[in-house]
Order: C-alpha cells, then sequence, then structure tokens
C-alpha cells in the first residue's frame, strides 16, 4: 500500500484537510482532492475523487469463498459540491471486461454467466445525509445492445434502500438474444429495438438478506449441459426472503415490445408484452397473438429465485394454427413424434396445457401435461415415419399380397396422413411422453405410444390391428382376426430400429395358416373325388 497526501492538520479543531491524496495498493486505486476529515457538520467545499479497481480482486477480498463473483476492471471520478440541502454530486463509471461468474456444479471451478467489453454507469443527483436520502435526477447504466435511463429518489440508505424510480430501457432485441442464447438456445429470433417506460418501487435489499449461490451454480452449469439431469431441490422451505433475487416487497412495471418474433416454428408480428413484478414473481398480461391463421396466448410467470422458475396457466395455448416444418423439426417432434423431420406439412393443430413449468437456468428439466390436437393434417414422412410406412408395407404383404403387389403402399410417399385426434403428453425428467398417436397409411392404421428424451432417443411401441375385412375371405388368417400386432421401437428419432420379431411372429402365423388351410383344401379335394358330393 503507497499514501502519498499533501495538505494541513488544524491542531484547534482536530481536523486534517487535503488539497491533494492519493492510495495505491494492488487492489484499488484513489486519487482525491479538497478533502476534510472528519467531515463538517455542513459541507462547504468541493471535492473530486478518481479512483480504479480490480472489481475481481476486490470481491475476492470480500468474500473469497462466495458461489458467485464479478470480475473487471473499473475506473470511475466522482465530483461533489454543497447545496443548501446537502452535497450535489456527479459521478462517471466505465468497467471493462465485465463478468459474472458462478461456480460451477462441481465446485471445482467458475462458469461465466453474463459478460460485457465495457459497461458505463453515469449518476447526478444529490444526497441529503440527514434524510438519508439521495435524489437521483438523472442515471444511465449502457452496454452494447442496451441503455437505461432512470430518475427519482432513494430513501432509507443505510437500511433498505427504498426506491422510487421512473425511467425507460432501449434494447436492441438481436443483441440481447446472442446474450441469452446458452439459456433459450439459437431457435429464438427478436428483431426492432425494445423502447419502454418503467417504474420501481419499494426496498432494493432486505435488512437481512443472503443472496442465492449454489443453486444459480448448479443451474448455470446444467444449461450448458442440456442433456444431462440435474436434480432440482425438492425442499421448497428455503424463505423468500434468503432464497429470492429481489426482496419480497419491491414492486415494478415496465415492458418489451418487438417488430418481429419468430422460433419454434412460430412467427409473430409486432407487438408488446407488459410486465409487472410484486411478491418476488414477475408476471406478464395475457396477449393473444395471430399467428399463421390461428391464435397462441401468453400468460407466463416467473418466480426470481433459483431456479427462475416459468409457470404457464392451465388452458389453450395454441388455437387452430398451421402446422410448419419447422415445428416437425423442433419441439413438436417430441409431443408427436410421427411427424419427426417431416420434409412437408399441411393441416393445423391445438394445444392446451394442464400444467407447465420451465425452470429457466435448467430448461432441460422442464415439466407439463396437456394435450395436442391435430386437425386432419398431411406431412410429408422423416426417418420415423418411413419406417412405419415400410413396417405397414410388411404386414401388408403378408395378409393381403395383391395389394402389395399393385403397390398399394409406396415407402417413397410424398404425404402421411394423421386424421382427427386428440394426443395426450406428458413432459418430465427430460422425457415427453405421449399415447394414442394414430397415422393412416391407406388402409393400415398406425397407432404409436412411448416417450422421446430430448436426447432424441426414443421407446415406442406401434400398435397395428388387424382388420376384420384383411381376413373375411380368407379363412386359413381367421386366426388373427380381433390381434393387434406390437412393433417396439427404439433408437433415435434420425435412426430409428423397428423390433422385427412381431413381424416374424406374423409371418409364421400367416404361414402356418396358409399350409393348414392348403392342407385342408387338399383334404377336401379327395374326399370330393372318393365320396361325391361330400363337404
Amino acid at each position: 500500500l503507497q499514501l502519498t497526501t499533501q495538505g494541513h492538520y488544524d491542531i484547534s479543531s482536530g481536523t486534517v484537510s487535503c488539497d491533494s491524496a492519493t492510495m495505491a495498493s494492488t487492489v484499488v486505486s484513489l486519487r482525491a482532492s479538497h478533502l476534510r476529515w472528519p467531515p463538517p457538520a455542513r459541507l462547504d467545499e468541493s471535492g473530486l475523487l478518481h479512483y480504479r479497481t480490480d472489481l475481481g480482486k476486490l470481491t475476492h477480498r470480500w468474500q473469497p469463498n462466495a458461489d458467485t463473483r464479478i470480475a473487471g476492471h473499473l475506473e470511475g471520478r466522482l465530483q461533489f459540491a454543497p447545496d443548501d440541502d446537502g452535497l450535489s454530486f456527479s459521478s462517471e463509471q466505465q468497467i471493462k471486461n465485465f463478468a459474472m461468474e458462478s461456480r460451477d456444479a462441481a465446485g471445482r471451478g467458475y462458469q461465466k454467466l453474463w459478460q460485457e467489453k465495457v459497461l458505463n454507469l453515469n449518476a447526478t443527483g444529490q444526497w441529503q445525509p440527514t434524510a438519508d436520502q439521495l435524489t437521483l435526477s438523472e442515471g444511465r447504466l449502457a452496454f452494447d445492445g442496451f441503455e437505461c435511463q432512470a430518475t427519482g429518489q432513494l430513501t432509507d440508505l443505510s437500511r433498505t434502500l427504498q426506491a422510487n424510480l421512473q425511467g425507460n430501457t432501449q434494447i436492441d432485441l438481436e443483441k440481447l438474444q446472442r446474450r441469452l442464447q446458452p439459456w433459450v438456445g439459437d431457435e429464438l429470433k427478436l428483431t426492432g429495438v425494445s423502447t419502454d417506460p418503467f417504474e420501481i418501487a419499494g426496498p432494493l435489499r432486505e435488512r437481512e438478506s443472503t443472496a442465492p449461490t449454489m443453486l444459480v451454480a448448479q443451474a448455470a452449469s446444467a444449461s450448458t449441459q442440456r442433456n444431462r439431469s440435474v436434480e432440482l431441490p425438492r425442499d421448497r422451505a428455503i424463505s423468500a426472503t434468503s432464497a429470492a433475487y429481489v426482496p419480497a416487497k419491491l414492486q415494478a412495471a415496465g415492458g418489451l415490445s418487438w417488430e418481429s418474433a419468430s422460433g419454434w416454428g412460430f412467427q409473430s408480428g409486432a407487438d408488446r408484452l407488459h410486465l409487472q413484478l410484486a411478491d418476488q414473481v414477475v408476471t406478464a398480461d395475457p396477449l393473444s397473438l395471430p399467428m399463421a391463421g390461428g391464435r397462441v396466448h401468453l400468460s407466463p410467470r416467473v418466480e426470481l429465485m433459483p431456479p427462475l422458475l416459468l409457470t404457464l396457466p392451465a388452458g389453450p395455448l395454441v388455437e387452430r394454427v398451421a402446422i410448419t416444418p419447422e415445428m416437425c423439426q423442433s419441439w413438436m417432434k417430441y409431443v408427436a413424434p410421427l411427424v419427426a423431420d417431416a420434409t412437408a406439412a399441411q393441416g393445423e393443430f391445438s394445444l392446451r396445457v394442464a400444467n407447465a413449468q420451465v425452470p429457466l437456468l435448467i430448461p432441460a428439466q422442464a415439466s407439463a401435461e396437456g394435450s395436442i390436437t391435430i386437425h386432419a393434417a398431411r406431412v410429408g414422412p422423416g426417418p420415423l415415419a418411413r419406417e412405419i410406412l415400410s413396417l405397414a408395407q410388411q404386414v401388408q404383404s403378408l395378409i393381403r399380397p395383391q395389394a402389395a403387389a399393385n403397390n398399394y403402399l409406396n415407402t417413397e410417399a410424398n404425404w402421411v396422413d394423421l386424421p382427427e385426434q386428440h394426443v395426450s403428453f406428458r413432459v418430465n425428467n427430460g422425457v415427453v411422453a405421449h399415447d394414442g398417436l394414430t397415422m393412416q397409411i391407406g388402409e393400415v392404421t398406425v397407432r404409436t405410444r412411448g416417450s422421446v428424451g430430448l436426447d432424441q432417443q426414443i421407446a415406442l411401441t406401434a400398435y397395428v390391428p388387424i382388420q376384420d375385412d384383411w381376413v373375411t375371405n380368407q379363412r386359413w388368417l381367421a386366426g388373427l382376426r380381433g390381434q393387434t400386432l406390437e412393433v417396439p421401437i427404439r433408437g433415435t428419432l434420425q435412426r430409428p430400429q423397428l423390433d422385427r420379431r412381431a413381424l416374424a411372429t406374423l409371418t409364421q402365423q400367416t404361414v402356418r395358416g396358409a399350409a393348414e388351410g392348403l392342407l385342408q383344401d387338399e383334404l377336401q379335394r379327395q374326399l370330393n373325388r372318393l365320396i361325391p358330393g361330400s363337404r
């Protein structure tokens, strides 16, 4: 530590006046002018303070074992002058290479949550020490693609830091989505600049609070390992005061507007989402977006405590929206795997949820229940649908060889039909289960049930009911009447593998029935020859 000062000491008053002073250490550097200690009851002199620090080293000195830490090089200046009620001030700060980091789930290292090359924070206002309050005449926080300006008051500075602030935000949405990519993936596309007002009222800190630590670190690590199962704590008895990101009594209102939004096969035009914060929960006003001939209804809420739980209310989420190949290549292949990676799509669908919860820091641990209604759709078959087509072809060639010979079913067909149907689904522990998805291939009906993991591993069973009219005129196949062929399917959506043992059993039954039928026919012919008129 190195300290240099120039000034004088008044023996009678016991005060030190510094015309200039500098302090330098490995962590903080300060340069000040026109300072007095102790400060007088009424401030009557101006002062100027320059400072520079390494935030990483500084926070490490304060909390060497913190699970969340910040880094960057801070430089700033603070100029102050007395006025009638206290001290007016003007400050400018710049942080270069700012980063926020959290300890990884293993506890062996840190992982970046947010980083900026340059972050600027400026403020002008008045400090009133006797009233323990600060009036902000102008405040500005800015980094690449984001700017926030605010005015208002901060009171009870020494305890709860009560805020009454108003201002505006300006957000470049394309730049914002790049920063959010580790959490939301690269599916979401937003365009435009969101310029929206906001208000903040209430305490910015609790009297006694503990910031969320290890849960954030675990969630951040899991967000980069989407297919790895991370168990969320089942005990939610942690107090809101100790675990939440914001105090319980803090309130805020704002919004987010966009020119266009697209993702997961959906596309929307310009709109605005109105947001409110109360009781440590962010809620959005119900939003109904016209989209592809139908509507999408949104009314999300997010709990501001780990793991940032997003909840959607029960009810209709999508109403009669056109199915697109992009949907079949993203989320829909998990709920309705027969449309997975479809090359083309026609038709509409609706979606209802009974409950839906997504921990935003660990999206792979989402849970949901609901149903999807397919309104008479047709799709160009992907890998799984082509395997089902092949299965239907083999079943038909065994039971109705004449239809197969006429190429009634074509495994290279351009379209597969999905009749009007309701399919229930459930999402849990990174697995999406469905029951009762039906496709029609000519006169062959195939129904599936089972699950698809978020890693695209499949555990499905295809059911092919043997229809009565297939065996009506073929008495040697009468034993198949009323039966349903069950074919397990494993592998992945890209490389499905059918268990052929069920087909082998069907082949044996068909051959046995045909052989018995031929034997009976031959015996009957011999009887007719020996005993005319016998049957």
